[in-house]
């Protein structure tokens, strides 16, 4: 009990005096406002040694933050493009008027998710399909007979034998004394079956070329199925490729892969290039008895018995396209020329011959839809679009094309465009637009999802005359339009001759010329004009750029452009 007063008593003690020390802060205001600023500093906020006081502008130091880049992702990427002005372009006090930073990276896609519709196909192209899936012929390894044991009796003098090769040195050990007792010929010992996961002896073909395999390289925005695979089905897609372009048949995998897998980088193989038009769809592969493959047997067309004369002509009758639509002045209006062209040149025809070849298309000027988008293919991955064969169902197995334009995926299907009169159904379509005509089966449904619109409808647009209010474009001469495509192709040219690493250049443009630029980074103009595609052409995995502008005495600005690529 005596306990318990002393501790109340203590407390007491304790109220009080505080309540004493308030009163006195109370009535000493100066006193309290010293206290404050002990503790929270000026303007009454709790300050730290590492955060800056809020008056106090913070300075970015750092030119430019580039994103990390990780591995390559297992399907084509999708650059990322934006644009952040960080101040307004009307001049302010201090003079520096306009920051824009631009960043594009290939670390994102977006996949393609298959529709649940039902299939509904157009009555004007019910019969326009025709494509042929990749096939492959299994042939079990056969099994080696057993080699008999020699006998123990001595074997006489062989008797000369003349051949055509090189000349064969006797044994010295045959014409010393013969020994007490023969020694038996020991028994060859057969060649090991492969085991899964080891590497097979190479077939003697395979020696002139095996050291090319690791020397090859396949950009994933123009080789998407290459991407696909993992690294040693890569292995494999380099070993086809580089025998279909020796036109070889006889390939000894280096890996050893079940005949599924290698069915799966064939046809990556086949799907990547349209450049092997003599390249039959259809191989063999020899089986243990382990279902590995051991073997495996290219298949040509009769393009092959010539091929020389037929590159000539195949080269010629592309060479007349792509002599025009080089001329063109967009990736979009490139795309659109040909999608022309094509229709102008090639016929529908079931019975087409190498009708699943861009060669059927383009020279013979008769083929299905395989042929079709071979062709398309073809020709714009010539002119530096990426473009990819796609196959799927579309009431019957199908072809068509995806196309990339300045940042998104789009379909193409030419065959179905091709009726009477032609049309731009089917040009520049988002998956969407296409769920109920078009599925996309095997491979193909790992290539990107086809989303773009900004050039969804330009091609019904300038059928229409309508295009030019889509654009926005003056009717008028504008200098500053010409000015502005000058420093398009500039900063073209400055990025891709200064190829990798960081790299900054100071220009002096006009007030009216400064706005010009800023409205155009802001729009995001410059991802058509020449920011991806100078991006992709020096071959970077990543591109950054900061453009900022300080007003000078005379009323020009001094432009500066920092560009990072990785």
């Amino acid at each position: 009990m005596k306990h318990l007063k002393k501790i109340f008593y203590v407390v007491a003690c304790c109220t009080l005096a505080l309540c004493i020390f308030i009163l006195v802060i109370a009535l000493n205001p100066p006193m309290s406002e010293e206290i404050a600023n002990m503790l929270y500093g000026e303007g009454g906020m709790l300050v730290s040694e590492e955060t800056p006081a809020p008056d106090e502008e913070e300075t970015d130091t750092s030119i430019l933050d580039v994103p990390e880049v990780t591995d390559s992702p297992k399907m084509t990427p999708i650059p990322l493009f934006t644009a952040e002005p960080e101040a307004t372009y009307d001049p302010d006090a201090r003079g520096a008027v306009y920051v824009v930073t631009t960043t594009l990276n290939q670390d994102v896609v977006t996949p393609y998710v298959e529709s649940n519709d039902y299939i509904l196909v157009p009555e004007a192209v019910a019969s326009f399909g025709g494509y042929v899936p990749v096939d492959v012929e299994l042939v079990i390894q056969p099994t080696p007979e057993p080699t008999p044991t020699p006998s123990a009796t001595p074997t006489p003098s062989p008797t000369p034998v003349t051949t055509t090769g090189p000349a064969v040195t006797a044994n010295p050990a045959a014409t010393a004394s013969p020994s007490p007792s023969p020694t038996p010929t020991p028994t060859p010992t057969p060649s090991p079956t492969p085991v899964p996961g080891t590497v097979p002896t190479p077939h003697p073909e395979d020696s002139m070329i095996e050291l090319e395999f690791e020397d090859l390289y396949f950009d994933p925005l123009f080789y998407p199925y290459y991407h696909v695979l993992d690294s040693r089905e890569q292995v494999l897609y380099n070993q086809i490729y580089v025998h279909a372009l020796e036109q070889r048949e006889k390939v000894t995998p280096y890996a050893s892969l079940p005949s599924s897998v290698v069915k799966n980088v064939f046809e990556a193989v086949y799907n990547d290039h349209p450049e092997f038009y003599y390249l039959d769809n259809s191989f063999t592969c020899t089986v243990d008895s382990d279902s590995r493959v051991v073997g495996i047997t290219l298949k040509y067309n009769e393009l092959k018995d010539d091929l020389s004369t037929a590159k000539k002509t195949f080269d010629l009758r592309a060479g007349e396209i792509l002599a025009e639509a080089k001329a063109l002045e967009g990736n979009f209006e490139k795309a659109k020329y040909v999608h022309d062209e094509l229709l102008e040149l090639v016929t529908y025809a079931e019975d087409a011959d190498l009708s699943q070849t861009a060669y059927s298309a383009l020279v013979n000027k008769e083929t299905v839809c395989a042929g079709y988008a071979r062709a398309y293919q073809y020709l714009l991955q010539q002119l530096g679009i990426p473009c990819y064969y796609c196959t799927g169902y579309s009431g019957m197995n199908h072809a068509w094309n995806i196309v990339y334009l300045y940042g998104d995926y789009y379909n193409v299907d030419v065959t179905w465009d091709d009726t009477d009169p032609a049309t731009y159904d089917y040009f520049n379509r988002t998956d969407a637009d296409l769920a109920k005509t078009h599925k996309r089966k095997s491979l193909s449904v790992y290539l990107p999802a086809c989303l773009g619109t900004t050039y969804r409808d330009l091609a019904v647009m300038e059928d229409t005359e309508e295009v030019d209010d889509f654009w926005t474009k003056t009717e008028e001469d504008d200098p500053l339009d010409r000015e502005l495509e000058l420093y398009y192709d500039t900063c073209y040219e400055r990025i891709v001759g200064n190829g990798m690493g960081t790299k900054e250049y100071v220009d002096i443009y006009s007030s009216d010329m400064w706005k010009r630029m800023c409205e155009a980074y802001e729009s995001g103009q410059i991802s058509d004009a020449f920011f991806i595609r100078a991006f992709h052409t020096t071959g970077g995995r990543s591109m950054a750029m900061r453009v900022q502008g300080q007003v000078q005495e005379n009323g020009t600005y001094k432009v500066t452009h920092t560009i990072v690529i990785d």
